[in-house]
């Protein structure tokens, strides 16, 4: 989770090129400012769901309340997770 859709896109960008050789794992950047089907596009890939997601507070609070992917609602989903990066947090 990343402070601002600035930041959010040079971590995707970071990331995917650390994915580079690794073909089988993905990176997907989501943010307001977009359509939300923009960022379906990137949980519908025939591949699956990003290995990595990053995204600014807002939108990913879009998504925990209103998005289901494949008959399964984002936020169960989410609790899966096992690593969850906040970057710039403030505590």
């Amino acid at each position: 989770v990343a402070p601002t859709r600035e930041l959010a896109i040079q971590i995707a960008d970071q990331a995917d090129q650390l994915l580079t050789f690794h073909n089988s794992m993905s990176v997907a950047c989501i943010y307001g400012g977009t359509k939300m089907q923009r960022d379906m596009r990137f949980f519908s890939n025939p591949k699956g769901l990003p290995t990595i997601l990053v995204s600014t507070p807002g939108r990913l609070l879009d998504h925990l309340e209103s998005t289901s992917i494949r008959g399964r609602k984002f936020r169960d989903i989410l609790s899966e997770t096992r690593i969850t990066v906040f970057d710039e947090t403030d505590i």
